[in-house]
């Protein structure tokens, strides 16, 4: 087995695993600075919720690659689901619900 990363920016790691007559891709994120900045967004910052556009939450990429994946990326009831799960919360922008 032979692991090579083949990109690295930001808090994104991607790299390709070779086993056998196996390829794997595979994609990590630390998503601890995203989460301190949600907080610090969440707690300091006063969002006008009347606005048209409003910031509801901060979506990790490894989510939007299994939105895409699972085929519910354009799907706004998936995202609401998504967005209101508690186990999501930490992502969100805000104290309330959508």
């Amino acid at each position: 087995m032979s692991r090579f990363i083949y990109d690295h920016r930001g808090n994104v790691v991607k790299e390709v695993v070779f086993e056998n007559d196996r390829t794997t891709f595979l994609e990590h994120e630390n998503v601890e600075p995203l989460l301190k900045q949600c907080h610090a967004l969440r707690e300091h910052v006063t969002i006008n919720r009347k606005s048209a556009y409003r910031p509801i939450a901060e979506v990790p990429m490894q989510v939007v690659g299994e939105a895409i994946k699972e085929g519910w990326f354009s799907d706004k009831n998936q995202w609401k689901k998504w967005y209101n799960d508690s186990h999501n919360a930490k992502f969100r922008l805000t104290h309330g619900r959508y």
